[in-house]
Parts: structure tokens; C-alpha cells; sequence
């Protein structure tokens, strides 16, 4: 049963395209466009400049994690994001060997890509193999689909100013040089790498650059009749002439080679190499496109500045190993985006912003050096990371500490205990047999505060101002373990679905203690 304690109020549908707007959002890479979305669909305007003529034509990442395929779901994105992915059942992670012909040294396997999960997985859904390439075009029509966003291809950012109560951004017309400008109560730089926006507010970057210098070769060539017996996520390949990672570039029937960059990149030297990882001599290889590219670990010393916030790679860059840079980018913007919401609808003041940092930044540190573990280990560790992937947990005044201690694993890395200790991402259970209603469907816009005894709770949450919230009254059994609360306990879930305040009783004063808790997580 769902009560609406308290209703969000809602932005007209635009007719009109404003020279202002809540939030600018400079990049429409996965990040910068998850970000828009998340924006958009609580009614805030959303303006999304990007200096190209489109989204990206290049697979770049692949692996679309656990974590944001939660995000995704919520967002109504699940099905559309496995129709273009590659079908991963019974596919293992990942082949060693000398080539992708050549016998296997060594497989490792992973449960995180099968869409056929055991009853006890720790989430409704799964994570994808799916390229950029076909990610952002989903992205980017999801964004167009909102009345009060707007996209802008063909503009870049050349110069902002932040006036304390609002920014004012100076855009370029990439293709006929003319300029423009709009203003925004927030921007949002998710402008990759060497990210303008992070330039412009001179902040640095600490940790491991130049870690290697890698050439990536995205060709087509007809390998299914050679994959037989070996169908794998990605192939560890070292012989006498090359040696580096061959993947599928999601389900495109494209193929990417990764190695270390050498002088010659021309076409026949390509070719040579393809060749040599597959170990056919004589196939047949049509090289798409080529680039070469520094691998790097390292994380920006601030994640804002004043109204002005960094996302994606411009605030942290991870190697590719484990599958982290691309995921912990969609997972900052969807923590991002619900703290700017409640600033500019009303509910929460400026300095609840802060905890972005506070929350990202020492993830950001945790994967940017997992995914140098996994490089050196050459990926055998890449397969195994949902410890972090579900279970990275956030302290800060966003969370209303209970006293209780971590979830002791023996991998925190590779094992994941779910847990509803404040910090931590609330529990998945199944409402129904069928397995299609999630404990993880019921967040998104508001708080949720989940009990099994709605007479206690109930005049407690409409006695609640401020901050919009929803009580979920069902069935104790349904997470009294789970989420450790007795029948007349109660859990406070943020709308990012991270867990806020757990009472595992009733407290003797339900409407001043949740009163007071909201008062304290929003700062």
C-alpha cells in the first residue's frame, strides 16, 4: 500500500526555449546525459551542450554495471539498454590464451552479466554488455523526451562566471564560430578528461597519470565460426607479435583491440595486429577507426566549486580495468542530481550539495586504484567486483549514523552482503513471486520511509514538512530481516535509494524523531 504523504510540485511543460535555466550540464556522454535525465524528469530545466555534431560514434566503454542498471531501470531504460546488448548467458567473463584461436590458458567466470539469476541475487536486474556507442543514442532520446530539457549539439563551453547566485555560460557555435549566452542556477561539467569546466576553476588532479600508452583498433571481421566453444566477454591475448585485450564492441558485430600504442598506426599495421591476436593469418579485417589514448588513475581534488560541479572524467579517471570509469560516472551524476533537485525546488538549502563530495570523491579514490589492480592483473580481477559495485557506503550529513557496525565480508572487493546500516544502498527483495516488483522500484523521486506498521508511521510522515516523502506500508516480513527492523521499526530511504536513518523499533515520538532526522539529512 502506498500513501502520498506529500506531493512534489511539478514544472510546467515548456513552450518555450529559456535563456535560463535551473541547471546547465556541459557534455553528452553517458554521464552528463544520465545526469540531464535524472534533472529533467524532476521537472527542472536542462540545457546539455556538447561540442560535437552528435553523441559518440566510437563503442568506447562497454560494461554497464550492476549498480547502473539499478539507475537505468528506475528510469525505464532496462529493456531498451538489453535489446541493443550482447547476450551474455553462459558466456564466461574472461579466455587466456595466446590467441582468440589458440588453446585456453585460463577462463574466469562471473555472475554479474547472466540474465538468468538465482533467487538470491542481490538486485532485480543485471549488468549489460552494452557499447557506448548504442548507450547514448537511448540516453540521448530519453533526454529529448523530457519537456523541460534541451539538448544542444555543435556548442562548446568557452567561458563561465559564477556570480554567487547564478552562472552566467558563454557558448560557441562550433561549426560557424558565433556566440551566445545563457544562465544557469548550477553547471555541471561532465566534459571528459580534460574537462574546460574543471580547467576554468584551476582545480588539480591527484593520483597516476601516463600509466600506459594504449592504441584501441575498433574492425569488423566475421569471427563467429572461430568462437565456437570459446564465446567470452573479453580476451587476455599474448604472443610473439601482440599482446593486449580483444572484446566484442557490445551486439554490433564489431570488435575492439586494445594494445600498447606503438609508432606505426597506419592501416596494414593494424590489420597485422588484429590478425595476430586472433591467430588467422588470412582473415579478413576491416578496420573502422583507430585512437590512441593514455590510461590514467586519478581524481580531481575537488569535486565543486561555488555552483559549479564536476562529473564523469572530469572529476575522476580509472584505468580500464574493472570496468569502474564509465559506472562511477553515472553513479555521481544520479547522487548529484536529487541534492540539486531539493535545492532548487525548495525543500533543502545549498549546503546539502556538499555532501556530493563528501560521498563521491572517496569512492572515486576506492575504484580509480581497484582499477589499477585489475590492469596490473590483467583483468582476471575485473570479474569479481560487486563488494564494491553494490557495496561502497557513504558517510556524511546526508546520513543519520545508527551505531551499528559494516557488513564484515571476507572480499570486500568481490563479495556483497547486503545490508541496511545507514550509508549503504537499501536491499533488493522481490514483492512477488513472478520476480517484477523490487523493493529498488519503490525509489527514485522522493524519500521513502519503508515500515511494516503504517498506523504508527503514518501521522508521523504528513506531519512531515519540507522534504517530499512517501510511506511504504507492506508487509513486515517482507525486509523485518533484511533491512534489521522489527514490525513497528522503520527505514528512511533517500530518493537515490541509499539508506538515510533506520529505527529498528518504534521511537517513543515517530513524528519529531523523523521530523528532526529530515531536518539534520538535509542539512
Amino acid at each position: 500500500m502506498t500513501d502520498g504523504v506529500h506531493q512534489r510540485s511539478r514544472v510546467p511543460t515548456l513552450t518555450f526555449v529559456p535563456v535560463t535555466f535551473d541547471v546547465v550540464v556541459v557534455g553528452a556522454g553517458p554521464v552528463g546525459l544520465t545526469a540531464a535525465l535524472l534533472l529533467g524528469r524532476q521537472g527542472l530545466t536542462v540545457l546539455v551542450v556538447e561540442r560535437r555534431g552528435g553523441t559518440s560514434v566510437h563503442p568506447r566503454a562497454t560494461g554497464v554495471n550492476v549498480r547502473s542498471m539499478e539507475i537505468f531501470r528506475a528510469l525505464g531504460l532496462e529493456r531498451a539498454i538489453a535489446e541493443v546488448s550482447l547476450v551474455a548467458d553462459g558466456v564466461p567473463f574472461l579466455l587466456v590464451g595466446e590467441s582468440l584461436v589458440a588453446p585456453v590458458r585460463a577462463t574466469v567466470e562471473s555472475a554479474q552479466y547472466r540474465s538468468s539469476t538465482p533467487p538470491d541475487w542481490p538486485s532485480p536486474t543485471r549488468a549489460l554488455w552494452c557499447a557506448q556507442d548504442q548507450l547514448d543514442p537511448l540516453l540521448r532520446d530519453a533526454v529529448a523526451g523530457q519537456p523541460t530539457a534541451r539538448l544542444r549539439f555543435g556548442a562548446e563551453l568557452v567561458h563561465f562566471t559564477d556570480h554567487g547566485d547564478r552562472v552566467t555560460v558563454h557558448l560557441r557555435d562550433t561549426a560557424g564560430g558565433g556566440t551566445d549566452t545563457v544562465e544557469a542556477d548550477y553547471l555541471i561539467g561532465a566534459d571528459g578528461p580534460r574537462s574546460t569546466v574543471r580547467s576554468l576553476l584551476g582545480i588539480g588532479v591527484t593520483g597516476r597519470e601516463a600509466i600506459l600508452d594504449e592504441l584501441s583498433i575498433l574492425f569488423r571481421a566475421d569471427l563467429d565460426p572461430l568462437l565456437d566453444g570459446r564465446r567470452f566477454l573479453l580476451y587476455r591475448l599474448e604472443n610473439s607479435r601482440v599482446r593486449g585485450v580483444l572484446r566484442p564492441a557490445g551486439a554490433s558485430g564489431r570488435w575492439f583491440l586494445g594494445t600498447p600504442a606503438q609508432g606505426d598506426t597506419s592501416v596494414a599495421r593494424c590489420v597485422e595486429l588484429v590478425r595476430a591476436a586472433v591467430g588467422r593469418p588470412e582473415i579478413e579485417v576491416e578496420i573502422l577507426a583507430t585512437g590512441s589514448w593514455q590510461a590514467a588513475a586519478v581524481v580531481a581534488d575537488e569535486f565543486s566549486r561555488g555552483r559549479v560541479f564536476l562529473c564523469g572524467d572530469a572529476a575522476h579517471q580509472h584505468t580500464p580495468g574493472g570496468g569502474f570509469g564509465m559506472n562511477a560516472g553515472i553513479q555521481g551524476a544520479h547522487n548529484l542530481a536529487w541534492k540539486l533537485s531539493g535545492v532548487l525546488h525548495g525543500w533543502a538549502p545549498p549546503p546539502l550539495l556538499d555532501t556530493y563530495q563528501a560521498e563521491r570523491q572517496p569512492v572515486a579514490r576506492l575504484t580509480t586504484q581497484l582499477s589499477v589492480d585489475a590492469l596490473q592483473a590483467g583483468g582476471t580481477r575485473s570479474a569479481r567486483t560487486l563488494g564494491v559495485v553494490l557495496g561502497a557506503g557513504y558517510d556524511s550529513r546526508a546520513v543519520l549514523p545508527d551505531g551499528t557496525p559494516a557488513p564484515e565480508v571476507a572480499d570486500p572487493v568481490a563479495d556483497y552482503r547486503p545490508s541496511a546500516r545507514p550509508g549503504q544502498r537499501a536491499p533488493h527483495a522481490w514483492f512477488d513471486d513472478a520476480r517484477t516488483a523490487s523493493t529498488l522500484d519503490l525509489f527514485g523521486d522522493d524519500f521513502v520511509l519503508l515500515t511494516g506498521d503504517g498506523r504508527t508511521w503514518r501521522s508521523a510522515a504528513i506531519a512531515t514538512a519540507g522534504a517530499p516523502i512517501r510511506l511504504e506500508d507492506h508487509d513486515p516480513a517482507t525486509w523485518a530481516q533484511l533491512y534489521g527492523v522489527d514490525p513497528h521499526g522503520a527505514v528512511l530511504v533517500r530518493p537515490d535509494g541509499y539508506v538515510a536513518a533506520r529505527w529498528p523499533t518504534a521511537p517513543a515520538q515517530p513524528g519529531t524523531t523523523l521530523r528532526e532526522a529530515l531536518r539534520t539529512l538535509t542539512g
